[in-house]
């Protein structure tokens, strides 16, 4: 952006990186957080379409034990007090 004269643009893509977690961070408090389940929501760039989705995670590599997913409108979980966890989507 910046050599196309955007400097603006340019500016705010970089400060995102202030103040969002990379994927791998995330990833990483999640195995240390001992955490079943990771949900990614707002990412940016924005992640659109399934093919980009699971390059999105392939590019994660080795989860550890960790289910990686995407989240999307209407996604909600039921928490079991046993420690299940259950995802549906909203139609």
């Amino acid at each position: 952006m910046g050599e196309r004269g955007l400097s603006r643009q340019s500016k705010l893509a970089g400060d995102v990186l202030d103040y969002h977690t990379s994927p791998q961070d995330a990833l990483r408090v999640a195995r240390e957080a001992g955490a079943k389940t990771l949900v990614f929501t707002h990412l940016v760039p924005p992640v659109s379409g399934m093919v980009a989705g699971r390059i999105f995670l392939g590019e994660l590599g080795d989860k550890h034990g960790v289910d990686v997913m995407l989240g999307e409108d209407g996604l909600h979980f039921r928490l079991d007090p046993d420690g299940d966890t259950e995802s549906d989507t909203l139609e």
